[in-house]
């Protein structure tokens, strides 16, 4: 870590090998800053890190991990830390934030990085779909200012008016619209990861957006001209932990063929450090809806 600069809101993961020998290692805390002072999280109990190390050993795991919680309260000492951590601990390269890290950030990255799949509670336990929606969150609030970000994309929430003569079925619901004045843009989006079966994970979890976005498209022409509104729907494809195996391109690769037909954007980033530039793509549609909305009105 020879880059001193850290980005605005930032995020970096803290590792622990229990035998560094045998290359094991699991996450245990997290480090979460802006450019004032930075913060560290971690679960009492070490649920990761139960699974590998000696029960007697978890005491000194913690009593260090409460010693970090006490050292790092700005940024400067991160990387102080990351110089003198010793070998039972490593600290991932600081990864940038799109949100300021408050309580509901800090959650979500220790449900993500620090609970043993199956034990957080309901209603946090992200399907292909949720993950997605979170991810996204990271990104939609600063895209278009102004917008609102709907959360609840069904056609009940976004278009209360309407009657049942515009969509003969119901429609599912997807991840997230961005509306702005005259422009709606509905975004359905999963998370590609290396599951046990990508390719059946990623089809159960894109096919029921497929059919939202195939309602849309057959629908749009009376769904305009029923709200005066410029509908438009992208799809989002987005990377998990181990986007380079061949059986993740692959789901990858599907879900895109199964979308391409029907959604009117497509945008699936080959890094997951790309992501950010989804807030680009969000302004680039909106600004041509806000121009078809201008032409239709000066006809």
């Amino acid at each position: 870590m020879t880059d001193q600069r850290l980005p605005r809101y930032w995020y970096s993961v803290v590792s622990a090998l229990p035998d560094p020998e045998a290359g094991d290692r699991v996450s245990v805390a997290i480090i979460v800053g802006d450019a004032r002072r930075a913060q560290v999280d971690f679960l009492e109990n070490l649920p990761k890190l139960a699974c590998l190390a000696p029960t007697g050993t978890l005491s000194m795991y913690k009593s260090i991990l409460q010693a970090i919680q006490s050292r790092v309260e700005n940024p400067s000492q991160f990387w102080g830390l990351a110089a003198t951590i010793g070998p039972h601990f490593d600290l991932s390269t600081p990864r940038e934030l799109y949100a300021a890290p408050d309580g509901r950030v800090r959650r979500h990255l220790i449900n993500h990085y620090l609970r043993i799949e199956g034990t957080r509670s309901r209603g946090t336990r992200f399907s292909p779909q949720n993950e997605a929606s979170h991810r996204l969150d990271r990104f939609l609030l600063s895209a278009v200012p102004g917008a609102l970000i709907e959360k609840i994309a069904t056609v009940e929430r976004l278009f209360p008016e309407l009657g049942d003569d515009v969509f003969p079925a119901p429609v599912p619901r997807l991840n997230r619209a961005v509306r702005t004045e005259d422009t709606d843009i509905l975004i359905g989006a999963v998370v590609v990861d290396a599951e046990d079966n990508p390719l059946g994970v990623a089809r159960d979890a894109s096919a029921r957006i497929s059919q939202a976005f195939w309602q849309y498209s057959q629908s749009r022409e009376r769904l305009q001209a029923a709200t005066g509104r410029t509908i438009r729907t992208l799809g989002v494809v987005l990377n998990g932990t181990s986007h380079a195996r061949p059986e993740v391109r692959s789901a990858k690769e599907y879900v895109l063929h199964l979308w391409e037909g029907d959604a009117d954007e497509l945008f699936a980033p080959e890094r997951r450090e790309d992501e950010s530039a989804i807030s680009d793509e969000v302004r680039r549609i909106v600004t041509e809806g806000e121009s078809q909305s201008g032409d239709s009105g000066s006809v």
